[in-house]
C-alpha cells in the first residue's frame, strides 16, 4: 500500500517526482513509500480474483472503475473505493500523481501492480495505469422516485436496452441535465457492467441509481411518488418541444429494436417523440435520451 507522500519515479538530487526525462515504463519507474504490501506482480493473486469477480457480475457488492477522469469523481467519495491498483504509468503526468496523492492521503488502500496485473484487473488496456473496486451502492426504486428534493423527480429509466455504452452514456446524460436518479429494468444490461461504468465518465459515483427493476416497479413507483411516466417512442407521441415535461417525472427509454415494451407503453401518462428527417427511422436510445433530458432541465429550469 502506498502512503501519503509517496510519488512515482526516482529520486535524484532530493527531489520529489518522476524527472521529465525519465522514459515512462523505464526501470527508472519504481513507487516509493512503499509499506510492508509488496506490489502485485502475478495475476493469480487473491486481489486479480476480486477485480475479476466484480468484472463477472459474480459480486453482486462492487464494481469496477478504470482511469482518472473517473476515478477523479471516485474520490470525491472516497468511503467506497475499496481498494485502488496502480502502475507507474498513473505517475506519469501531473494530474496522475494529484490523483494518487488524494487518495493516499484519504486513506485509501493503493496497490502498486504490474500492467500484465492492471490489464487482468481492469476490462480495457486504456486504463491509464490505475483501476479501482468499488461499492455499489443501490437504492430501491420506489426510494429513488419518492425521496427526490422538492418532491419532484426527475428520473431516467433504461429498459430493454442491451448496449452497456448506450446504458452508461444515458446515466452521464441524466446526470448532467439534473436528473435526481437513474434506474434500469431487469431486462437492461446492468449500469454496474465495466463498459457501462467506462461511458458515465465518473457519474455512476454521483447519480442515485436503482438497477434491475422489474416493470410492475417502475409503474407503481412512479403512481406512488405522483410521478408521471413519460414514454419515448419513434413515432405517434406528441413531439416533444409541445409536451409538458416539467417533474414529477419518470423517463422511460426504450431499445432501439423493441422500444418501450407494451406494459409501459399502455402505463404511460404521455408518449412522446423526438420529430425526425423524412427517411430517418429513429435516434440511438442516448442520442434520443440527450435531448429528452435537456428539454425536462430547460422546462424545469434546471438548465444554467
Amino acid at each position: 500500500m502506498l502512503r501519503a507522500g509517496s510519488f512515482f519515479g526516482r529520486r535524484t538530487g532530493g527531489s520529489k517526482g518522476l524527472r521529465r526525462d525519465d522514459p515512462p515504463g523505464g526501470e527508472a519507474d519504481t513507487i516509493r513509500g512503499v509499506s510492508s504490501l509488496s506490489p502485485v506482480t502475478s495475476r493469480r493473486n487473491p486481489l486479480v480474483a476480486r477485480f475479476r469477480a466484480a468484472l463477472a457480475g459474480e459480486d453482486r457488492d462492487s464494481f469496477v472503475v478504470e482511469g482518472i477522469r473517473a476515478l477523479e469523481e471516485g474520490a470525491v467519495a472516497p468511503e467506497r473505493l475499496e481498494l485502488v491498483v496502480a502502475s507507474t504509468r498513473a505517475g506519469h503526468t501531473e494530474r496522475g500523481r494529484a490523483l494518487l496523492e488524494r487518495l493516499i492521503a484519504a486513506g485509501v488502500e493503493v496497490r502498486e501492480a504490474t500492467e500484465e496485473v492492471l490489464d487482468a484487473c481492469g476490462g480495457t488496456r486504456a486504463s491509464q495505469g490505475i483501476a479501482a473496486l468499488a461499492r455499489r451502492r443501490e437504492v430501491p426504486f420506489r426510494d429513488l422516485v419518492a425521496s427526490a428534493p422538492a418532491g419532484a423527480p426527475f428520473v431516467v429509466a433504461a429498459v430493454g436496452v442491451g448496449d452497456p455504452g448506450n446504458v452508461g452514456t444515458c446515466l452521464r446524460t441524466a446526470d448532467a441535465a439534473g436528473a435526481t436518479g437513474f434506474a434500469t429494468a431487469r431486462d437492461t444490461v446492468s449500469p454496474w457492467n465495466d463498459k457501462a461504468v467506462r461511458a458515465t465518465a465518473g457519474s455512476i459515483f454521483r447519480l442515485p441509481v436503482a438497477s434491475g427493476v422489474e416493470l410492475e416497479e417502475l409503474r407503481d413507483g412512479a403512481r406512488a411518488a405522483a410521478a408521471r411516466l413519460v414514454a419515448s417512442v419513434s413515432r405517434d407521441g406528441v413531439p416533444y418541444g409541445q409536451a409538458d415535461l416539467r417533474p414529477p417525472i419518470v423517463l422511460l427509454l426504450g431499445g432501439e429494436a423493441a422500444g418501450v415494451p407494451p406494459p409501459l407503453l399502455e402505463a404511460a401518462d404521455l408518449r412522446v417523440t423526438i420529430p425526425l428527417r423524412a427517411g430517418v427511422e429513429s435516434l440511438n436510445v442516448a442520442a434520443a435520451a440527450a435531448v429528452l433530458c435537456f428539454e425536462i432541465s430547460r422546462q424545469a429550469g434546471l438548465a444554467r
